[in-house]
């Protein structure tokens, strides 16, 4: 917390400042408790942020991965307590001032998350006006924050996790951004990646993420203009757009394993619920236009199995 400590680093060679910040930054993150000191969260922000700026895009990945990591480390020593607004907008000046890195852009985004889940925790479930809108403000800055990251996985388990985080505060609206630009980014996916000097398919990974996915959208309710299956029907209009091998059964099997959604769907209660959310057998409760609706999309899903085993 020394005032001199800036301008002492200031003296040093560029290249010196930075490996001494580098050594700084991993003492404090072995060595410190969570921090709240706004003068050495500033501190340790600008020696980060020296940290950072020696990067460019030709850095080797495994000096950005190093970085990334101690970077990471000074963003989870940020405790600030119930001021939750304050972390928040230290947060903020990370996502802009870290704004080269993923790895640290992925951790911002579960931090945010975290802190609604915090206010959601301090008020169990039942948000007030002001920390309504705050859990808004968290959301928005995920939404803003998922599409810069490259790495398409990631961007859907982010998109899912997040819409996760809004169901459970109770912010519908932001459930169904997060879930429909998870739905729309399915077609993007490419077909091959390559993974220790290997080039593989990508079709067991999106396979298993949507299969995560349909537990999700179990207590998802409907929409009052769309209908109750909207995200259903938005699913099975993106997976026929990805590029799936015919002689593996991948996408037989995906299509199996969205019967059991459907099957849970006929409930008259679902098997599982989120506390001060209605679902969908609360808002239809079986009615004959929600058993007809669903039928057809059993009729479909039947269908193209079928199609894939002849």
């Amino acid at each position: 917390t020394s005032e001199h400590l800036l301008k002492l680093l200031d003296v040093l060679k560029p290249s010196r400042k930075v490996e001494i910040s580098k050594d700084l930054l991993d003492a404090f993150a072995r060595t410190h408790k969570p921090i709240n000191d706004p003068i050495l969260i500033h501190t340790v922000f600008d020696i980060a942020r020296t940290v950072h700026d020696a990067i460019d895009s030709l850095s080797p990945e495994g000096e950005q991965r190093h970085i990334s990591s101690l970077i990471c480390g000074f963003i989870n020593k940020v405790e600030c307590g119930q001021d939750l607004e304050q972390q928040l907008n230290i947060y903020v000046e990370c996502r802009a001032a870290f704004s080269n890195l993923d790895p640290v852009k992925d951790r911002l985004i579960i931090a945010v998350a975290a802190l609604a889940m915090k206010a959601h925790r301090f008020l169990k479930a039942r948000h007030t006006k002001k920390t309504s809108a705050f859990v808004k403000a968290c959301l928005a800055y995920c939404h803003i924050t998922i599409p810069s990251i490259d790495d398409v996985f990631r961007r859907l388990h982010l998109l899912l996790f997040c819409g996760n985080v809004a169901l459970l505060n109770q912010c519908l609206p932001q459930t169904d951004t997060f879930l429909k630009a998870a739905i729309t980014l399915i077609p993007d996916v490419p077909p091959m990646e390559e993974f220790e000097y290997k080039r593989k398919h990508t079709e067991a990974r999106l396979a298993s993420f949507l299969k995560g996915f349909w537990s999700t959208l179990v207590v998802v309710p409907g929409h009052p203009d769309y209908g109750p299956f909207y995200l259903v029907q938005g699913l099975l209009n993106a997976i026929p757009r990805y590029p799936w091998q015919s002689h593996t059964g991948v996408l037989t099997s995906l299509y199996i394993h969205m019967l059991p959604l459907l099957c849970a769907y006929t409930q008259r209660k679902l098997p599982y619920a989120i506390e001060r959310v209605e679902s969908n057998d609360v808002l239809y409760g079986g009615s004959a236009e929600y058993m007809t609706e669903l039928r057809e999309h059993f009729a479909t899903v039947v269908q193209a199995i079928v199609e894939q085993l002849t």
